[in-house]
């Protein structure tokens, strides 16, 4: 009876300790998934925003430097944001 309950002991131990570092795992991962939202909004920000200049450089192309700046600048923040996402994963 003894070395029965001992055993039952061990196991719940084991157990304990496994759902111990399950507990760390899981808070672990839920920290990596904030980070991984706040990159996907940075991303969807940086590329709206990009593609908002790229397409309004046009209607400030006859006003230089405005629609070259535009451009450039849109062109830069949509290929960065693009190129962030792809590092990060």
């Amino acid at each position: 009876m003894q070395k029965l309950l001992l055993e039952d002991l061990e196991r719940a131990e084991t157990r304990c300790q496994e759902l111990v570092d399950a507990d760390k795992e899981a808070a672990v991962l839920r920290e990596k998934l904030k980070a991984d939202r706040a990159m996907e909004i940075m991303f969807a920000v940086g590329v709206g925003v990009g593609c908002l200049m790229v397409g309004a450089a046009p209607s400030f192309w006859t006003t230089q430097p405005q629609g070259g700046l535009l451009l450039t600048l849109g062109a830069i923040l949509t290929i960065g944001s693009g190129i962030a996402r792809a590092v990060r994963r």
